[in-house]
């Protein structure tokens, strides 16, 4: 499978699977934490970015999981994600929600970050 990646131009979907699902989230889960520190500083272009870059990354988490159940919650994120992108003003709140909704996703980045 051939995908056009704007940020993540080398990454490909057999590189990306070599990583596990909770590793997969929590990377995904970076570029809402880089969202909120740009929100934070009200740079709204930079957070488009980060949100742009998470949901690139979430393609490839969904492209690659081999769980019904797993893409249909992937999938609901992505949409959930998607409404971040396009409001004008970023909410801080919001964008904190989906981080907490994300790394509940998988048991194992919920117990690396919650130890």
């Amino acid at each position: 499978m051939i995908l056009n990646l704007k940020h993540h131009k080398t990454l490909t979907p057999e590189k990306w699977s070599t990583f596990s699902f909770g590793k997969q989230i929590l990377m995904i889960g970076n570029e809402l934490n880089r969202a909120k520190n740009r929100i934070s500083k009200e740079d709204f272009q930079a957070v488009k970015l980060c949100y742009e870059r998470a949901l690139e990354l979430l393609y490839l988490t969904i492209i690659c999981s081999k769980k019904y159940t797993q893409i249909f919650e992937l999938a609901r994120l992505k949409e959930v994600i998607a409404g971040l992108y396009i409001q004008k003003v970023p909410s801080l709140e919001k964008n904190n929600l989906v981080s907490r909704l994300l790394i509940s996703l998988s048991s194992e980045s919920y117990s690396l970050l919650h130890p």
